[in-house]
């Protein structure tokens, strides 16, 4: 059953999550979606065919997996099933409602990237606010490429704020990056 009292999709703890990089948040909810998309059919075919063994792990991941990206009622719906499944029997309104909750997450998870993806499409062009902010910029991010550097998400900001490309330079820019493609990244800013 949906725990009112608990967010679907608490963006902004997941954000943090991942040190406020949108983009490493964004694949990583790809990868829930997708591996978790059939996974009440394969949680209904375990329960049918009395395989717990394979029901408990399956519900202990996605309790995990749940909580650590911000799924606050899928968290706590998986620990309530958990709890079940360590007492005697389940009820089938109990996996009807994990089922449910399940459901609504993918889809507040849907929703999210959608307007993630809406706003990211209209953002304002990222502009200079002076030639020496810009040039220091790309010689600190050049620099920072070139010796295969770890570049921070805030970090990563501030330098793209200071540079003058338009917006879809910056967001092949961005995804170089996140891809670690850091040749393709390094040709973009020459």
């Amino acid at each position: 059953m949906i725990n009112n009292n608990l967010p679907l999709f608490d963006s902004e703890f997941a954000l943090n999550q991942f040190s406020g990089n949108q983009s490493l948040l964004s694949k990583m909810l790809d990868k829930f979606c997708e591996q978790y998309a059939s996974f009440c059919e394969q949680l209904l075919a375990s329960v049918e065919q009395n395989d717990l063994n394979t029901t408990k792990r399956d519900v202990h991941t996605i309790k995990g997996v749940s909580g650590n990206l911000g799924m606050k009622s899928l968290h706590q719906a998986s620990r309530d099933l958990e709890n079940n499944f360590q007492q005697t029997s389940v009820a089938e309104s109990d996996i009807a409602g994990f089922i449910t909750t399940l459901n609504h997450t993918l889809s507040a998870i849907a929703q999210f990237k959608a307007s993630s993806t809406a706003q990211e499409g209209s953002s304002e062009p990222i502009s200079n606010t002076s030639s020496a902010n810009e040039q220091n910029a790309r010689q600190l991010l050049l620099s920072s490429l070139r010796r295969k550097e770890f570049i921070t998400h805030t970090k990563l900001r501030a330098w793209m704020g200071d540079l003058s490309l338009t917006s879809d330079t910056l967001q092949d820019l961005q995804r170089a990056i996140d891809d670690l493609d850091y040749e393709k990244a390094i040709s973009l800013l020459e």
